[in-house]
């Protein structure tokens, strides 16, 4: 939602951008219930 293109988004995590877009379109519906997207895992950070 940050970068506003779900195809950047996509091809980084090596995804379809048809689905990245239809994840934030759901979320933007409410489909997901109250997240907190400020909350949620930095998925470029790596664990030591």
């Amino acid at each position: 939602m940050e970068t506003g293109k779900p195809s950047v988004v996509a091809r980084r995590y090596e995804l379809n951008a048809n689905m990245v877009g239809r994840w934030v379109r759901e979320y933007k519906d409410g489909k997901f219930g109250d997240t907190d997207i400020t909350s949620a895992p930095d998925l470029d950070t790596k664990a030591i």
